[in-house]
């Protein structure tokens, strides 16, 4: 059985997606994007209320998706400063135990955080800027966050936790690129027979963003992080409203579109636990800030800021309202000569040869992508034209966004 969530995010939040069951038990997830889920940034060295910069490079955030996380019900070794577990308090000086840096860049002062963030979208940091990659806490404490998995080895001067880090991250599978926010988004997920035994479900999504503040939620620089006294000038306040969360019911086996515009709840604003707080008038609504990080789409005749599409088990009749895609599957036979390999740390590129037509001319549909003005989003559609020669080699890449 197929789903499909839409909505429309602000730029640069933050975004978990998820299914639970009647007994309010998590089932499955669908998406987590990058930063939290690849990235790790709500499981890295250092104290929790740093304060941020462009793609800064400590400071768990563990206020992000707070509601998300422990809803999970997993837990990881948290990850502390290598060079000196016992201190959390320094925001530099860790060269001893630095190596490479694939993404992050050093902490910036103000006057660059506002050339980068608004302007060159590139770290002004030197080509060999390095950063302390963390360590377990010896004490055995935990997070309900993963370490980062886009670590491709293990540097000699990196502890040897980090050689199991991405063995440890199990979002892979679920983590996507930061979506632009330029337009309506969707998600599909195909729900296993597992998933299903659970009956009807609720679908979930949780948003957050950096320094979204509002009257009720006004945070300060000075006496609400934590500024390193020998780094004083590095670095922005990042606290703000707490993460939003948007909740639609839906039975997967029937045919039809639910949505709400209506936000459920608002999570810990210190990620302190997996509350999900009633609305009480503090989360703005409006100007792409609080309930309104998801903002208000009307697609197919709906109003919404959070939806779900099921497409149900076949039985039902497409009522002509706009919604699903009409694509009948076929089996194809399987592609040879697949292999991959690594081109950086969010890149890979794939080559396989697709098998030569079928004798029938009608055995073997053609699928390509096409653009949906609905949705700004590509999506598979099929046709019944068979290609009249063998198809070539491909080679196909994907590089993963590196929105933050």
């Amino acid at each position: 059985m197929r789903v499909e969530f839409h909505f429309q995010p602000v730029p640069e939040a933050q975004v978990a997606i998820w299914l639970e069951d009647q007994a309010g038990r998590h089932v499955a997830d669908a998406l987590v994007t990058q930063a939290t889920g690849k990235l790790g940034i709500a499981n890295r060295p250092g104290h929790w209320n740093f304060l941020s910069s462009w793609r800064a490079p400590y400071g768990p955030r563990v206020s992000v998706l707070p509601v998300w996380a422990h809803r999970r019900g997993k837990t990881y070794p948290r990850v502390v400063f290598y060079d000196d577990p016992g201190d959390q308090d320094s925001l530099g000086w860790h060269e001893n135990t630095s190596s490479p840096e694939n993404y992050f860049c050093r902490p910036l002062e103000e006057w660059e955080q506002e050339m980068v963030a608004v302007d060159t979208k590139t770290c002004p940091s030197p080509k060999s800027f390095k950063t302390d990659k963390g360590a377990f806490a010896a004490t055995g404490t935990t997070s309900v966050y993963p370490p980062r998995n886009d670590l491709l080895h293990r540097d000699d001067l990196d502890s040897e936790d980090v050689g199991v880090f991405a063995a440890l991250n199990d979002l892979d599978a679920v983590t996507a690129a930061t979506p632009s926010g330029e337009g309506p988004e969707f998600v599909v997920m195909v729900l296993s027979p597992e998933v299903l035994t659970h009956g009807r479900l609720a679908a979930f999504v949780e948003i957050n963003r950096e320094h979204d503040e509002n009257s009720h939620w006004d945070f300060d620089r000075e006496t609400d992080h934590f500024v390193d006294p020998r780094l004083s000038r590095y670095g922005i306040e990042y606290l703000g409203q707490p993460s939003v969360v948007y909740r639609v019911e839906f039975d997967p086996l029937r045919r039809g579109f639910h949505g709400t515009a209506q936000y459920a709840g608002y999570g810990d604003w210190d990620g302190a636990g997996g509350t999900l707080h009633p609305p009480d008038g503090t989360i703005s609504e409006s100007d792409g800030s609080g309930a309104d990080r998801l903002r208000v789409v009307t697609l197919n005749g709906d109003t919404f800021r959070w939806g779900v599409f099921s497409y149900g088990d076949g039985r039902d009749p497409d009522p002509g309202d706009g919604w699903g895609h009409h694509c009948t599957p076929r089996v194809l036979a399987p592609v040879t000569g697949l292999a991959a390999r690594s081109v950086a740390f969010d890149e890979v590129e794939l080559s396989f040869e697709i098998p030569r037509r079928a004798t029938r001319r009608s055995s073997w549909p053609t699928c390509g992508c096409i653009r949906s003005p609905a949705t700004s989003r590509s999506r598979r559609t099929c046709s019944a034209r068979p290609r009249r020669s063998p198809w070539p080699s491909i080679r196909w890449r994907r590089r993963a966004s590196a929105a933050p």
